[in-house]
């Protein structure tokens, strides 16, 4: 127990330091001499590599959590309508976190019909436990 609460000790003094390390780089002006990509990125309305606005790449995350069920999917359907594509000509895709926990028993035979149509699957408990 005593070599546990050492360690903790340790852990809490290293992570402060790293706090404050970064703190510090933090209160530093950030320009393209100490802030490189893709380690570093100011924060600002500047594009990387001055690229144009119409090639900029974008990414846009969907994601649903609770209950998956029958009853849902023509809501769903609507979002990930087959007609709406990235511009690689790939349809839109989404993560589903998917539990029992809501309105209703989820229908795995509902989440296996997403996951056959490239929707990521994601289960972090069940029940929210």
């Amino acid at each position: 127990m005593k070599n546990l609460f050492f360690n903790l000790i340790i852990l809490f003094v290293s992570l402060a330091k790293l706090c404050n390390s970064t703190a510090q780089q933090d209160s530093k002006e950030c320009n393209s001499k100490n802030c490189v990509l893709p380690l570093c990125k100011c924060s600002n309305t500047d594009r990387p590599g001055n690229i144009n606005l119409d090639d900029t790449p974008m990414m846009i995350a969907i994601t649903f959590n609770g209950v998956v069920s029958s009853q849902y999917m023509k809501h769903i359907k609507k979002i990930l309508n087959p007609i709406y594509k990235n511009p690689n000509g790939c349809p839109i895709q989404a993560t589903f976190f998917v539990s029992n926990k809501g309105n209703g028993t989820t229908d795995y035979c509902v989440v296996q019909s997403l996951f056959n149509n490239n929707n990521e699957i994601a289960v972090g408990s069940v029940e929210y436990r």
